[in-house]
């Protein structure tokens, strides 16, 4: 029976969704000694120890045609769409000359055209079942011990006590980082690019309160500003050395030192952080639309209990998004507006935050 390859370094970055992932991968793959596989979230571990899975066939091919829809082989700013209408003559002069030095060697047609080689041989694997650790684990193959093997799904620090636990055991050195975020600016952030995404954008912008509460109920969007849970698996299973929880407004005050710290957890040697992530923290930016007054009402306790459960951990960083999250208590806010919000909407309430609400049982 052939041996089973070891992998030997994996790095997770666990979450959060619209916590600065995007930035952070960007700038973690800029260091020669990581390994940039051409997706930055595969949701493994989501698959394997929640009811979500986002790995069926269908997902994985659509995330591949994605990929090579969004690839450019020419880096022209000039170049052809993909009809283009021409006279005969123009053929041969100037444009043929040169595409010519964009695909010789050095140009920047042929680099783009390995990149995608690269990319396709790794989805090939990607696409291929069954999914299982064998499958995970060849995701990784081409990569050098020397090297970390990169995952940064943003759904990790959700997926329980077992999830965490498998995680910090799957390679021979299992590192990782989770980037917390105030939950109310997460929870609205997440909602517009989720709306984004869906193509409701323009609707969210006229959508009653209770409209809004369904759409976050409907995705479970509010559970991913609950941390805690994420956070005592994280520190039960990745021992201090080898895991880092990172306060998200960090990435804008102070992101060279934090970038450094980074490093020093996965013992690499210190570069300065890449331009472009120096100056420019937002990446994946959802639309900026105004935050209604009081919508997280029915989220406060929630949120207020999680909250004290990190302090309980010693996250005194998050003492405060308290102010944050009480901005949004009101006992009496329902009372006042759900009528004339009601009658703004043709929906009618039947989800159980709305039942919880109205202060009886689903």
């Amino acid at each position: 029976m052939p041996r089973k390859e070891v992998l030997k370094k994996l790095f997770y970055c666990l979450g959060v969704t619209k916590g600065g992932t995007t930035w952070l991968f960007w700038a973690i793959n800029r260091h020669p000694d990581i390994y940039q596989t051409p997706r930055k979230e595969i949701h493994y571990f989501q698959r394997q120890h929640t009811p979500v899975d986002r790995l069926t066939d269908h997902s994985r091919m659509r995330h591949l045609v994605n990929h090579v829809s969004r690839f450019k082989l020419q880096a022209r700013t000039d170049e052809k769409g993909i009809l283009e209408r021409a006279e005969v003559d123009q053929y041969g002069a100037p444009w043929d000359a040169e595409m010519a030095k964009d695909w010789d060697k050095g140009g920047g047609a042929l680099r783009n055209y390995r990149r995608l080689s690269k990319a396709l041989d790794w989805y090939q694997i990607f696409l291929r079942g069954p999914i299982n650790d064998d499958w995970y684990r060849s995701l990784f193959k081409q990569v050098p011990n020397r090297k970390w093997a990169v995952d940064f799904s943003t759904t990790g620090y959700l997926c329980g006590n077992s999830g965490m636990r498998d995680m910090a055991n799957f390679a021979k050195d299992n590192r990782a980082v989770l980037i917390l975020r105030d939950p109310i600016d997460r929870l609205w952030s997440h909602i517009r690019f989720h709306a984004e995404l869906s193509g409701e954008l323009d609707d969210l912008r006229t959508w009653s309160y209770e409209r809004i509460w369904e759409f976050i109920e409907d995705f479970d969007l509010h559970k991913s500003s609950l941390y805690a849970d994420g956070v005592e698996g994280m520190i039960k299973h990745f021992p201090e050395n080898k895991r880092m929880i990172i306060n998200f407004s960090d990435l804008k005050d102070r992101p060279e030192e934090l970038y450094a710290d980074i490093l020093e957890l996965l013992e690499l040697k210190q570069i300065e952080l890449p331009t472009r992530a120096a100056k420019d923290q937002r990446m994946n930016v959802a639309k900026e639309i105004p935050l209604p007054p009081g919508l997280f009402a029915p989220y406060v306790d929630l949120f207020l209990e999680d909250i004290g459960r990190l302090e309980d951990m010693g996250l005194s960083f998050v003492a405060p998004w308290r102010e944050t999250v009480l901005g949004h208590q009101d006992p009496k806010w329902h009372l006042r507006h759900s009528a004339s919000l009601r009658a703004r909407s043709s929906w009618r309430p039947n989800t159980g935050i709305i039942a919880r609400l109205r202060g009886t049982k689903k």
